[in-house]
C-alpha cells in the first residue's frame, strides 16, 4: 500500500506497529498510546468534558461522577478536574477507571457513586451507561430526576433504547 489512515487506536495497536516497520506513511484517526512519525486527529476530550460537566453544575448537578474507561486515557479526567477547578488528585474519588469497559463495570461504579450521593453521571460509553441505569433503577432513584446520565461516546449501531433517552456526544471516527 502506499499510505494508511488507521481509525480509532488501540492501546499497543498492531497496525500501527506493522506500518511504522515498513515506513508506510500514515494518518491516525484517535490517539495512539506512544509517540509516533505520523500525524494524528483526535477529539478534544479536555473540552468535551469540561463542558458537559459546566453545563450539568449550571443546571443544579453539585455531585458529578465520572467512569472513564481507561486509566491510560487522561483526557477525559483532565477536563473533569478543570471543571471543579481542581487538580486531578483533588477530583479522583470522583473519577472511577473501567478498566473492561462493560455495563457491570458500569453497574458497579454507578453503585459506588449513588452510595456517595450522586446527582449524576457521565459515562464514557452507552455501554457503561446501561450498567449505570440499572444501578439508579435498583436503588430506587429516578434517572434525570434524581441522577443524570450523560454517555462521552454511542455506538451507531445500537438502538437508543434506553428509558429514559440518554444523553449522549457523538464521537463518529468513520
Amino acid at each position: 500500500i502506499d499510505g494508511a489512515i488507521i481509525l480509532s487506536p488501540s492501546l499497543n495497536d498492531e497496525r500501527i506497529e506493522a506500518i511504522k516497520e515498513k515506513l508506510i506513511p500514515c494518518v491516525i484517526i484517535g490517539r495512539p498510546d506512544i509517540n509516533l512519525p505520523f500525524s494524528t486527529i483526535d477529539v478534544d476530550n479536555v473540552h468535551l468534558v469540561e463542558e458537559v460537566v459546566s453545563e450539568m453544575k449550571e443546571s443544579g448537578r453539585n455531585n458529578i461522577y465520572l467512569i472513564n474507561s481507561n486509566d491510560q486515557l487522561k483526557d477525559r479526567s483532565i477536563g473533569f478536574a478543570k471543571a471543579y477547578n481542581l487538580d486531578e488528585k483533588e477530583i479522583e474519588n470522583h473519577i472511577f477507571y473501567s478498566k473492561f469497559s462493560t455495563k457491570e463495570d458500569g453497574y458497579y461504579y454507578a453503585m459506588h457513586a449513588i452510595k456517595e450521593g450522586a446527582d449524576a453521571i457521565i459515562t464514557a460509553s452507552e455501554i457503561i451507561a446501561r450498567g449505570a441505569y440499572e444501578a439508579i433503577k435498583d436503588m430506587n432513584k429516578e434517572i434525570g430526576t434524581d441522577v443524570a446520565v450523560f454517555s462521552l461516546g454511542y455506538s451507531f449501531g445500537e438502538k437508543n433504547n434506553f428509558s429514559p433517552s440518554l444523553t449522549y456526544a457523538i464521537q463518529d471516527y468513520n
